[in-house]
């Protein structure tokens, strides 16, 4: 009896060994896997952090250069309506001889423009404005690509 008693002694000191052991190392791993995710979280956290600012930059980039491509096109705009205010005392029809065709090509002295009909100087500074216009928006993308080029690297 004393020997079954031992043995079954020894069997529950065995099996609480055993029990004991499961659930240190079960709390063990759970330590280990808490710590894994909170590691893992704040570095999300701390990306997600480093987009914001990123992002907020960018943006007031953008407004910045948004603002420059307003105000050029407004001074764009300004000047295209100068240069057609100015167009309005040119004649409407075109130089021609006296048979309605161009005279002879002439050499000549210096090209200014000066001689232009009205409609093809409207036309020639309407051409100009979007060109300039194309020019602002051009400068705005790029400005804002390589802001963000810069940002982003």
């Amino acid at each position: 009896m004393l020997r079954a008693a031992v043995a079954l002694t020894a069997l529950a000191a065995i099996g609480y060994s055993f029990y004991s052991g499961v659930n240190y190392g079960e709390a063990s791993v759970n330590r280990e896997w808490a710590s894994e995710k909170l590691a893992r979280v704040l570095a999300q956290t701390q990306q997600l952090k480093l987009a914001q600012d990123r992002t907020e930059f960018l943006r007031g980039e953008l407004a910045k250069l948004t603002l420059e491509k307003n105000n050029e096109n407004t001074r764009t705009a300004a000047r295209y309506e100068s240069i057609i205010a100015g167009l309005r005392e040119r004649p409407t029809e075109r130089a021609s001889g006296a048979s309605g065709v161009p005279s002879a090509a002439t050499p000549a002295a210096g090209c200014t423009g000066a001689g232009l009909a009205r409609p093809d100087a409207e036309f020639l500074a309407g051409y100009a404005a979007d060109a300039a216009r194309l020019q602002s928006a051009l400068a705005q993308c790029a400005g804002a690509y390589e802001a963000a080029r810069l940002k982003l690297n």
